[in-house]
């Protein structure tokens, strides 16, 4: 065999591998990012709906303090 030939078959053993290698670096990559989108929409989502509902619950929680102030100074008042 010459030189050449051994040139040939070493690109013919080593290149196939070589591909599919940097192809699932690639994929695996461009994967990482998705899901890297995905999760920080559903946190954003998740941090929303709970700064959401605390809203809802604090406002609850005040609107029965006032109701009961408001009971209290009543009672106060008539006695």
């Amino acid at each position: 065999m010459d030189k050449n030939e051994k040139i040939i078959l070493l690109i013919i053993k080593y290149t196939p591998p070589f591909f599919i290698i940097v192809l699932s670096i690639i994929v695996s990559f461009i994967l990482f990012e998705n899901n890297k989108k995905v999760f920080e929409k559903e946190k954003q989502a998740t941090q929303k709906q709970f700064i959401e509902n605390n809203k809802k619950y604090i406002k609850g929680e005040v609107e029965r303090l006032n109701a009961y102030i408001r009971n209290e100074q009543e009672q106060t008042e008539k006695n």
